[in-house]
């Protein structure tokens, strides 16, 4: 039987190429978003044999109990990799943004990983050498202003991720978080704020350079720490901002032009 990876939100952006780089590698690959047009057109990208698709509110415990338990009839209750990608974003002031924009991200963010854990852990402890990936952001190493409310939807899964890699451990199931920085993808492209910090930091990242870290962690053994950074000076920042929490502040002032 081959591997099996399970991502969410693989309809555009990052869960698009990461279904692609996971396809492309030989594993089974479970493909689920809300949006059945995006995920129509990845699905068109890949072999029908080794993809499974559907719908997933991942807010939604019921719907995510049905994609599961599709995804799982076909991988024989097989499931190695949870990719935990679907997320929302909106930039701009705090005070521009309204509270329900505020609350999806939250939901989805932050709840939709949770919702994700609980439901494919039974399959997650059933396959040696599982692992969950959770995608984090590099705002998630000192909130940047005009982010506010996404940043904090990202410090929630990085501190869940830390607390589960030790949870989880003793049951062979590696926890990690991808902290990318800015990814031109159709969600950044569609924002109508650009904050300070994607000015100053630019968007070099493309969703395949995400995918591939991924694939890469998906093979990794487990080490030290559950963090993986992209590109690399974004681990410099996560270390200076536990050493030196005053130099981070002054740097985030900077990068975001404050």
């Amino acid at each position: 039987m081959a591997r099996s990876v399970f991502i969410t939100g693989a309809g555009s952006g990052i869960g698009r190429a990461a279904a692609r780089r996971f396809s492309r590698g030989g594993w089974l690959v479970g493909a689920f978003d809300i949006d059945p047009e995006g995920l129509a057109e990845t699905c068109r990208e890949l072999p029908s044999e080794r993809t499974v698709q559907g719908p997933l509110d991942v807010t939604d415990p019921e719907a995510w109990r049905r994609a599961l338990e599709t995804f799982s009839q076909v991988t024989g209750g097989r499931l190695d990799v949870l990719l935990n990608n679907a997320g929302v974003l909106h930039f701009g002031p705090f005070e521009s943004l309204d509270r329900a924009r505020a609350a999806r991200m939250i939901d989805i963010n932050a709840r939709g990983v949770v919702e994700g854990i609980y439901a494919a852990l039974p399959l997650l402890e059933k396959t040696p050498g599982a692992a969950v990936l959770n995608m984090a952001s590099g705002s998630a190493l000192y909130g940047p202003p005009d982010m506010a409310v996404y940043a904090a939807t990202k410090f929630f899964v990085r501190g869940l991720t830390e607390a589960l890699d030790l949870e989880l451990a003793p049951k062979g199931i590696r926890v990690c978080a991808i902290f990318p920085g800015f990814v031109a993808t159709p969600m950044v492209a569609q924002q109508t704020f650009t904050p300070g910090s994607m000015k100053t930091l630019g968007v070099h990242l493309q969703a395949e350079h995400v995918a591939s870290l991924l694939w890469r962690v998906a093979h990794a053994r487990r080490r030290a720490s559950p963090h993986w950074y992209l590109p690399a000076y974004q681990g410099v920042l996560a270390r200076a901002a536990g050493a030196f929490p005053g130099l981070s502040r002054w740097l985030m002032k900077r990068i975001a032009r404050r």
